[in-house]
Protein backbone atom coordinates (compact mmCIF):
# COMPACT_ATOMS: atom_id res chain seq x y z
CA UNK A 1 0.00 0.00 0.00
CA UNK A 2 2.73 2.37 -1.05
CA UNK A 3 2.82 4.80 -4.00
CA UNK A 4 3.84 3.83 -7.34
CA UNK A 5 3.31 5.39 -10.54
CA UNK A 6 4.46 5.17 -14.38
CA UNK A 7 7.53 4.74 -15.40
CA UNK A 8 9.39 8.37 -14.55
CA UNK A 9 12.21 7.54 -16.72
CA UNK A 10 10.04 7.76 -19.85
CA UNK A 11 9.65 10.85 -21.70
CA UNK A 12 6.84 13.12 -21.16
CA UNK A 13 4.84 11.93 -23.68
CA UNK A 14 5.07 8.40 -22.52
CA UNK A 15 3.92 9.45 -19.14
CA UNK A 16 1.01 11.68 -20.15
CA UNK A 17 -0.34 8.60 -21.88
CA UNK A 18 0.79 6.42 -18.77
CA UNK A 19 -2.08 8.69 -16.91
CA UNK A 20 -4.45 8.57 -19.41
CA UNK A 21 -4.14 4.75 -19.29
CA UNK A 22 -4.88 4.45 -16.02
CA UNK A 23 -1.41 3.40 -14.27
CA UNK A 24 -1.35 3.38 -10.53
CA UNK A 25 -0.20 5.65 -8.76
CA UNK A 26 -0.19 3.63 -5.55
CA UNK A 27 1.53 0.30 -5.19
CA UNK A 28 -0.73 -2.21 -3.24
CA UNK A 29 0.61 -4.16 -0.30
CA UNK A 30 3.84 -2.16 0.91
CA UNK A 31 5.03 -0.20 3.43
CA UNK A 32 6.61 3.10 4.02
CA UNK A 33 3.41 4.52 2.45
CA UNK A 34 4.46 8.02 3.82
CA UNK A 35 8.23 8.05 1.66
CA UNK A 36 6.25 7.34 -1.92
CA UNK A 37 3.39 9.83 -0.48
CA UNK A 38 5.65 12.60 -0.25
CA UNK A 39 7.21 12.22 -3.45
CA UNK A 40 3.80 11.00 -5.67
CA UNK A 41 1.71 13.64 -4.66
CA UNK A 42 2.14 15.46 -7.87
CA UNK A 43 0.83 12.80 -9.85
CA UNK A 44 -2.60 12.27 -7.79
CA UNK A 45 -5.81 14.42 -9.13
CA UNK A 46 -7.38 17.13 -6.23
CA UNK A 47 -9.73 14.46 -4.63
CA UNK A 48 -6.99 11.77 -4.28
CA UNK A 49 -4.21 14.45 -3.20
CA UNK A 50 -6.50 15.40 -0.08
CA UNK A 51 -7.38 11.77 0.36
CA UNK A 52 -3.75 11.13 0.61
CA UNK A 53 -3.13 13.82 2.89
CA UNK A 54 -6.08 12.25 5.70
CA UNK A 55 -4.33 9.23 5.42
CA UNK A 56 -0.83 10.35 6.09
CA UNK A 57 -2.79 12.62 9.17
CA UNK A 58 -4.61 9.66 10.28
CA UNK A 59 -1.80 6.96 10.06
CA UNK A 60 0.44 9.07 11.96
CA UNK A 61 -2.49 9.49 14.21
CA UNK A 62 -2.66 6.37 15.01
CA UNK A 63 0.98 5.57 16.63
CA UNK A 64 -0.33 7.78 19.61
CA UNK A 65 -3.58 5.40 19.77
CA UNK A 66 -2.18 3.05 22.59
CA UNK A 67 -2.49 6.10 24.95
CA UNK A 68 -5.60 7.59 24.07
CA UNK A 69 -8.78 5.81 26.14
CA UNK A 70 -10.50 5.35 22.60
CA UNK A 71 -14.03 3.53 22.65
CA UNK A 72 -13.96 0.46 20.53
CA UNK A 73 -16.17 1.38 18.03
CA UNK A 74 -13.54 4.88 17.84
CA UNK A 75 -10.33 2.31 17.52
CA UNK A 76 -11.87 0.60 14.68
CA UNK A 77 -12.21 3.65 12.76
CA UNK A 78 -9.29 5.09 13.69
CA UNK A 79 -7.36 1.73 12.82
CA UNK A 80 -8.96 1.31 9.91
CA UNK A 81 -8.96 4.73 7.98
CA UNK A 82 -5.58 5.13 7.07
CA UNK A 83 -5.35 2.81 4.53
CA UNK A 84 -9.18 3.08 3.68
CA UNK A 85 -8.78 6.59 3.00
CA UNK A 86 -5.84 5.53 0.36
CA UNK A 87 -8.09 2.67 -1.26
CA UNK A 88 -10.58 5.67 -1.91
CA UNK A 89 -7.67 7.61 -3.39
CA UNK A 90 -6.20 4.63 -5.91
CA UNK A 91 -10.21 4.70 -6.80
CA UNK A 92 -9.89 8.10 -7.11
CA UNK A 93 -7.13 7.71 -9.85
CA UNK A 94 -8.47 4.40 -11.27
CA UNK A 95 -9.13 4.25 -14.51
CA UNK A 96 -8.27 0.75 -15.86
CA UNK A 97 -7.88 -2.99 -14.49
CA UNK A 98 -4.61 -2.25 -12.75
CA UNK A 99 -6.17 1.02 -11.06
CA UNK A 100 -9.32 -0.29 -9.85
CA UNK A 101 -7.34 -4.33 -8.27
CA UNK A 102 -4.68 -1.59 -6.65
CA UNK A 103 -8.18 0.20 -4.85
CA UNK A 104 -8.88 -3.69 -4.64
CA UNK A 105 -5.93 -4.42 -2.58
CA UNK A 106 -5.89 -1.04 -0.38
CA UNK A 107 -9.88 -1.68 0.52
CA UNK A 108 -8.61 -5.71 1.73
CA UNK A 109 -6.37 -4.20 3.63
CA UNK A 110 -7.90 -2.07 5.06
CA UNK A 111 -10.88 -4.31 6.32
CA UNK A 112 -8.04 -6.63 7.41
CA UNK A 113 -6.99 -3.68 9.55
CA UNK A 114 -10.16 -3.51 10.94
CA UNK A 115 -11.39 -7.33 11.38
CA UNK A 116 -7.99 -8.76 13.09
CA UNK A 117 -9.18 -6.89 15.86
CA UNK A 118 -12.57 -8.48 15.84
CA UNK A 119 -11.22 -11.92 14.66
CA UNK A 120 -7.94 -12.65 13.86
CA UNK A 121 -8.38 -15.52 11.10
CA UNK A 122 -11.17 -13.04 9.73
CA UNK A 123 -8.35 -10.15 9.41
CA UNK A 124 -5.74 -12.76 8.34
CA UNK A 125 -8.24 -14.10 5.15
CA UNK A 126 -8.75 -9.90 4.06
CA UNK A 127 -5.23 -9.57 3.99
CA UNK A 128 -4.68 -12.61 1.70
CA UNK A 129 -7.10 -11.74 -0.41
CA UNK A 130 -5.35 -8.33 -0.93
CA UNK A 131 -1.96 -10.10 -1.58
CA UNK A 132 -3.66 -12.27 -4.12
CA UNK A 133 -4.80 -9.24 -5.67
CA UNK A 134 -1.73 -7.07 -5.27
CA UNK A 135 -0.21 -10.47 -7.26
CA UNK A 136 -2.38 -10.17 -10.01
CA UNK A 137 -1.55 -6.73 -10.27
CA UNK A 138 2.13 -6.89 -9.90
CA UNK A 139 2.03 -9.88 -12.50
CA UNK A 140 0.66 -7.69 -14.92
CA UNK A 141 3.17 -5.40 -14.71
CA UNK A 142 6.28 -8.13 -14.57
CA UNK A 143 9.62 -6.97 -15.64
CA UNK A 144 10.89 -7.88 -19.39
CA UNK A 145 13.64 -9.23 -18.10
CA UNK A 146 15.36 -10.41 -14.84
CA UNK A 147 18.30 -10.39 -13.96
CA UNK A 148 20.19 -13.40 -11.92
CA UNK A 149 20.17 -11.24 -8.30
CA UNK A 150 16.32 -10.06 -8.65
CA UNK A 151 15.34 -13.74 -9.68
CA UNK A 152 17.77 -14.97 -6.30
CA UNK A 153 15.80 -12.07 -4.24
CA UNK A 154 12.03 -13.39 -5.78
CA UNK A 155 13.30 -16.71 -5.10
CA UNK A 156 14.62 -16.12 -1.35
CA UNK A 157 10.99 -14.49 -0.47
CA UNK A 158 9.51 -17.47 -0.92
CA UNK A 159 12.13 -19.73 0.53
CA UNK A 160 11.51 -17.76 3.59
CA UNK A 161 7.01 -17.82 3.68
CA UNK A 162 8.04 -21.43 3.08
CA UNK A 163 9.98 -22.04 6.30
CA UNK A 164 9.36 -18.87 8.28
CA UNK A 165 6.43 -19.86 10.16
CA UNK A 166 7.89 -23.11 11.25
CA UNK A 167 11.21 -21.23 12.45
CA UNK A 168 9.25 -18.50 14.12
CA UNK A 169 5.98 -19.97 16.07
CA UNK A 170 5.97 -22.07 18.70
CA UNK A 171 5.81 -25.80 19.11
CA UNK A 172 2.23 -26.58 19.03
CA UNK A 173 1.13 -24.55 17.43
CA UNK A 174 -0.62 -25.10 13.70
CA UNK A 175 1.85 -23.70 11.37
CA UNK A 176 0.17 -24.45 8.38
CA UNK A 177 -2.26 -22.07 8.12
CA UNK A 178 0.89 -19.69 8.40
CA UNK A 179 2.56 -21.02 6.15
CA UNK A 180 0.05 -20.65 3.65
CA UNK A 181 -0.78 -16.78 4.48
CA UNK A 182 3.25 -16.22 4.58
CA UNK A 183 3.39 -17.49 1.08
CA UNK A 184 1.09 -15.43 0.09
CA UNK A 185 2.39 -12.52 1.62
CA UNK A 186 6.11 -13.13 0.15
CA UNK A 187 4.26 -13.81 -3.09
CA UNK A 188 3.02 -10.51 -3.40
CA UNK A 189 6.61 -8.88 -2.36
CA UNK A 190 8.37 -11.20 -4.81
CA UNK A 191 6.02 -10.51 -7.25
CA UNK A 192 6.34 -6.69 -6.37
CA UNK A 193 10.06 -7.39 -7.12
CA UNK A 194 9.83 -8.31 -9.95
CA UNK A 195 7.50 -6.20 -11.42
CA UNK A 196 8.74 -3.00 -13.64
CA UNK A 197 7.67 -0.58 -10.84
CA UNK A 198 9.97 1.85 -9.32
CA UNK A 199 12.40 -0.64 -7.03
CA UNK A 200 11.18 1.26 -4.27
CA UNK A 201 7.85 -0.13 -4.79
CA UNK A 202 9.72 -4.13 -3.87
CA UNK A 203 11.48 -1.95 -1.01
CA UNK A 204 7.84 -1.28 0.51
CA UNK A 205 6.93 -4.68 -0.06
CA UNK A 206 9.84 -6.08 1.94
CA UNK A 207 8.52 -3.47 4.80
CA UNK A 208 5.21 -5.21 4.93
CA UNK A 209 7.14 -8.89 5.16
CA UNK A 210 9.01 -7.00 7.73
CA UNK A 211 5.83 -5.62 9.60
CA UNK A 212 4.21 -9.17 9.70
CA UNK A 213 7.24 -10.69 10.67
CA UNK A 214 7.25 -8.78 13.96
CA UNK A 215 3.68 -10.30 13.86
CA UNK A 216 4.63 -13.11 14.13
CA UNK A 217 7.81 -12.74 16.89
CA UNK A 218 4.95 -10.96 19.02
CA UNK A 219 2.95 -13.59 18.78
CA UNK A 220 5.36 -16.16 19.49
CA UNK A 221 6.76 -14.28 22.11
CA UNK A 222 3.62 -13.19 23.72
CA UNK A 223 4.78 -9.56 23.96
CA UNK A 224 2.19 -6.76 24.33
CA UNK A 225 5.23 -3.89 23.81
CA UNK A 226 3.62 -0.83 23.05
CA UNK A 227 6.84 0.20 21.09
CA UNK A 228 6.99 -3.09 19.19
CA UNK A 229 2.90 -2.33 17.76
CA UNK A 230 4.69 0.77 16.91
CA UNK A 231 7.26 -0.48 15.16
CA UNK A 232 4.59 -2.82 13.18
CA UNK A 233 2.32 0.00 12.29
CA UNK A 234 5.10 2.05 11.15
CA UNK A 235 6.72 -0.60 8.98
CA UNK A 236 3.49 -1.91 7.43
CA UNK A 237 2.06 2.05 6.63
Amino acid sequence: MLWQGHDRAGPPERRRSARRQGAPLLAADGGARLTHMARDAMGLNAPARLLAALSMVAGVAWLAAPWLPLPPTLALIGKGAPVALLALAAAACARSADGWLLALAMALGAAGDVLIEMSFGAGAAAFAAGHVAAIILYARNRRKALGAADMAVAAGLLLIGLIGPALLLPEGMRVMPFTLYALLLTGMAAAAWASRYPRLVGYGALLFVASDALIGWRIASGSASVLLGAAIWSLYY
